[in-house]
C-alpha cells in the first residue's frame, strides 16, 4: 500500500504553494482577460470580506497582523515587520519571490496592487483604511481606524 500519510510541514508547504501558484494564475488569467488585475482582485476582497467580521473592534494591530499572516502563509512571501497599535498599524511584506514570476505576464507592481485592493475591500468592510506602499523593504500595509 502506497504511502498516503503527510507531515504537517509537508502540507503546509505544499499548501502554500499552492497559494501562491493560484494567486498568481489569477492575477495572469485578469490580465490577459482585462489587461488589469484591478476587477479581479476587487471580486476576491468582496468576497472574503465578510470572513473578516470577527476582526471588527479588535483594533488596527490585530488587523494587520491577519494579513500579514495570510501573506506569509503563501510560499512567495514574509512577514518581516509588524507594529503599531489599536488606532493604526503596519505590516511589512518581503516578496513577490521573483520565481513565482517567471514565465507570466505578472510583475510585482500587479501582486502589489492586488493586495492592496483586496485588503482595502477588507479593511473597509471591518471600518478601517488602508494605505498600500512599497519601498525597498517591502510592502506596507498600514491599517488605522475610519473616523
Amino acid at each position: 500500500m502506497a504511502d498516503i500519510e503527510f507531515s504537517d510541514e509537508e502540507l503546509l508547504r505544499h499548501a502554500s504553494g499552492n497559494q501562491s501558484g493560484l494567486f498568481v494564475l489569477g492575477l495572469e488569467w485578469a490580465k490577459q482577460r482585462d489587461g488589469s488585475v484591478d476587477s479581479w482582485a476587487e471580486f476576491v476582497g468582496d468576497q472574503f470580506a465578510p470572513g473578516w467580521d470577527e476582526m471588527r473592534g479588535k483594533g488596527a494591530l490585530a488587523v494587520a497582523r491577519i494579513a500579514g499572516l495570510n501573506l506569509a502563509s503563501s510560499a512567495d512571501s514574509k512577514l518581516v515587520r509588524l507594529e503599531g497599535d489599536e488606532s493604526r498599524a503596519e505590516a511589512v511584506i518581503a516578496g513577490p519571490d521573483p520565481e513565482w514570476l517567471e514565465g507570466t505576464t505578472v510583475v510585482a507592481a500587479d501582486t502589489d496592487r492586488a493586495n492592496e485592493l483586496i485588503f482595502r475591500r477588507i479593511a473597509e468592510h471591518i471600518g478601517y483604511r488602508l494605505e498600500a506602499r512599497r519601498d525597498d523593504a517591502g510592502l506596507h500595509l498600514v491599517f488605522s481606524k475610519d473616523g
